[in-house]
């Protein structure tokens, strides 16, 4: 897989490079498509009624992607009962300068606002507030409520 925001020189190189270590490549699929193949070849799809988007969020440390897809199926006029699964990437988008340690450092501040005192100036307090922050977002990459809590 390669990122979506390679360049044609970019990925002309990396077939290259390819090639002299004697790998034979058939194809270069952008990451996001390969979330995509990935979600629905492990059922997430199936027998869907209507075709259904779903948005598949990146954050990497510093950089952010999102992909909308639509999934689709109709029955396979050959095969009785079975049906013929699609995909389409609608849009992709991505932020260079927005990702997880943006995340960590808004959810400081909103820490460090919510605290009795002023941790600021306290190399320690900062350190476990850092630590805090990141236990918090990890928790809330799967869950829509946490409590945090400081010593």
């Amino acid at each position: 897989t390669v990122p979506a925001s390679f360049t044609q020189f970019e990925r002309q190189a990396l077939l290259d490079a390819a090639e002299i270590a004697g790998l034979k490549v058939l194809s270069l699929i952008q990451e996001h498509t390969a979330w995509a193949l990935k979600y629905g070849i492990d059922g997430n799809t199936d027998n869907f009624d209507t075709a259904r988007n779903v948005v598949f969020v990146d954050i990497g440390a510093t950089t952010s992607r999102a992909s909308l897809v639509t999934f689709s199926t109709e029955p396979d006029k050959d095969r009785a009962n079975k049906t013929i699964g699609s995909l389409e990437v609608k849009a992709f988008a991505w932020e260079n300068q927005l990702g997880g340690w943006n995340f960590n450092a808004k959810l400081m501040d909103m820490m460090i606002k919510g605290s009795k005192e002023d941790p600021t100036q306290k190399p320690r307090a900062m350190a476990k507030l850092a630590k805090e922050a990141e236990r918090v977002k990890q928790i809330l990459s799967a869950n829509t409520h946490i409590d945090a809590q400081i010593e």
